[in-house]
């Protein structure tokens, strides 16, 4: 009687009976899990299949509004209102061969909970129109990443506050207000920043991936 080889969970068996799902069956059977069959030649991979479901949460910072103020010192702010996050919850489907996870499929996504705006009066000791507001995309940058050093093109040492800038939109030196980073001073440049485009600084590359690539308001304050 003709023998047929199969490979399941990393060990190799040969089947003495004609090849047929049935006797496939019966061979993985033991293992209490789903199963694909796969001809690999004269060999049959039989791979266990695990599909799962998991459920996360995202949390999404609050959208800052900016409020130029009369009542607050010109280059200080105040917090009007914390907001809150919203929250969105995932559910995830995991596909699982031989343990090994092959597909992450987002199956559903809703939101869990609605957040509320940060409100921020900014200082100006001015009327509104007075405060320049420039729509920026704004990306990040750190010196941990390789090829960024300490220093800015103004000579002072990087950190959270400083942004790159292109000196033809915004000129080095200016003091800024940036939604959902806060106040910084344009002391750098990069080469891919050009025209309505901002770097802004962080002290680690993981929160530069948080912030990624987005569009924000960006309030030119001027200089001192």
């Amino acid at each position: 009687m003709p023998t047929q080889t199969v490979k399941m969970q990393g060990k190799t068996l040969k089947l003495t009976t004609p090849y047929s799902d049935k006797n496939i069956l019966k061979v993985i059977s033991a293992t209490g899990s789903n199963f694909e069959v796969k001809k690999q030649g004269n060999v049959l991979l039989v791979q266990s299949v695990e599909v799962t479901t998991n459920v996360s949460y995202v949390h999404i910072p609050p959208k800052v509004v900016v409020q130029p103020s009369n009542t607050v010192a010109r280059g200080r702010s105040a917090v009007l209102s914390s907001g809150s996050p919203t929250i969105k919850q995932q559910t995830w489907q995991i596909k699982k061969v031989d343990g090994k996870i092959v597909e992450r499929k987002l199956i559903k996504e809703q939101i869990v909970q609605q957040g509320r705006d940060k409100v921020v009066a900014l200082g100006q000791g001015t009327h509104r129109g007075e405060a320049q507001e420039i729509l920026m995309v704004a990306t990040a940058y750190s010196a941990e990443e390789p090829g960024i050093g300490t220093r800015t093109a103004m000579g002072t040492r990087v950190r959270y506050g400083v942004v790159a800038v292109d000196p033809k939109v915004i000129p080095l030196g200016t003091k800024l207000y940036i939604e959902g980073y806060g106040y910084a001073v344009a002391e750098d440049v990069g080469g891919a920043i050009k025209g309505n485009r901002i770097d802004v600084y962080f002290n680690t590359v993981k929160e530069c991936y948080q912030w990624g690539r987005r569009v924000v308001k960006v309030y030119v304050l001027g200089k001192d």
